[in-house]
């Protein structure tokens, strides 16, 4: 706690030398806990309302999350906006953060990143502007908390409006880097052993490979086959390349799971009729796994009802088997998976 003073009163010296266009607190904000590996690699993780299952045991988990990441100091997951610590012992509130999101953390666990539009430093109107914040969860030590991109030096437009229009998002991580899109359109990175930042400019979409669940990709079929894998934004249809970057994961057009390995044809996973696959993420480079949807909404339409399955699939096979009980889905809310947000 110390240094952290020490570091807020050196960068406060900085901003009021350079003019203070910004008012720092004079405390670290919150500290965050941590405890025990949940489950081991490659275990399905997964919560559908306050029920949270582990490996095939059910434990309680309250507030029902919104988003989850399971990393080497915990479960963390974010409910109405709110950081928790989930272990068996219960629930620890850490902080509001202010806003809805996905938490990412490396394939590893050690690393978890996020957007903290509560916490951060007051403009000279005093508006809070956003952070990007990275943790090492192995120590609970703070890498990255940095408002460069998010609207420090706007003195007089609302930063409400600003974060509405263009959100602050972490991209993930890659190269023993973290990524975020900031609210002023820059893509920035920051090196995780240092803390240094690089601003790659607008547009940059860069490749997330160490992200827990694998590196999301965009890409076309042509001939029902993948094409062209862009990073995100690139293509018509999106999934997920594995940890080793040698398969992509995707719903294929009648909403099946399917795999592509280059140099073969796609491999299909038969689902019953009337179902839709919605990928969450890579468990390991073995297998993929997202919630089969069944519901008496129209192909295409946004999701409302129905009963949703978390679905393994297995390099190797053609059969995908159950994790968990299947849930109802009630006003589109879908089981909860810490590998990404389950998408077609």
């Amino acid at each position: 706690m110390a240094l952290r003073g020490r570091a807020a009163a050196v960068v406060g010296a900085v901003a009021a030398a350079l003019g203070c266009y910004l008012v720092l607190p004079l405390h670290w904000p919150y500290d965050l806990p941590t405890s025990a590996r949940v489950a081991e690699d490659g275990a399905v993780v997964h919560a559908a309302g306050e029920s949270l299952y582990v490996a095939g045991a059910v434990h309680r988990i309250r507030p029902a999350p919104d988003s989850m990441a399971v990393t080497e100091g915990g479960l963390y997951y974010l409910a109405d906006e709110v950081l928790y610590l989930w272990d068996r012992d219960g629930s620890t509130r850490i902080a509001d953060l202010g806003a809805d999101q996905w938490l990412q953390a490396t394939a590893d666990g050690r690393y978890l990143a996020f957007i903290d539009r509560e916490h951060g430093p007051l403009n000279l109107v005093r508006q809070r502007i956003a952070q990007t914040v990275v943790v090492d969860t192995a120590t609970g030590e703070e890498v990255v908390r940095d408002v460069a991109g998010n609207g420090a030096r706007m003195a007089t437009d609302d930063l409400a409006d600003l974060y509405s229009e263009s959100p602050p998002t972490m991209l993930g991580f890659g190269a023993g880097s973290a990524y975020a899109a900031t609210a002023l359109g820059n893509v920035y990175r920051w090196d995780l052993a240092t803390g240094e930042r690089t601003d790659l400019g607008e547009g940059r979409i860069p490749r997330t490979p160490d992200n827990a669940g694998g590196a999301e990709v965009a890409f076309d079929l042509v001939a029902g086959v993948p094409q062209r894998n862009a990073p995100i934004m690139g293509g018509a249809y999106s999934g997920r390349l594995s940890p080793d970057g040698s398969r992509l994961a995707y719903a294929d057009r009648a909403g099946a799971p399917t795999m592509f390995t280059p140099g073969a044809e796609p491999v299909t996973f038969p689902v019953e009729e009337g179902t839709q696959f919605l990928l969450a993420g890579w468990l390991s480079d073995a297998e993929f796994l997202g919630v089969s949807l069944r519901t008496p909404s129209r192909p295409g339409a946004e999701v409302r009802d129905g009963v949703a399955q978390v679905t393994v699939c297995a390099v190797g096979t053609t059969t995908c088997r159950d994790a968990g009980e299947p849930v109802p889905v009630v006003d589109g809310i879908l089981p909860v998976l810490p590998l990404g947000q389950p998408a077609p």
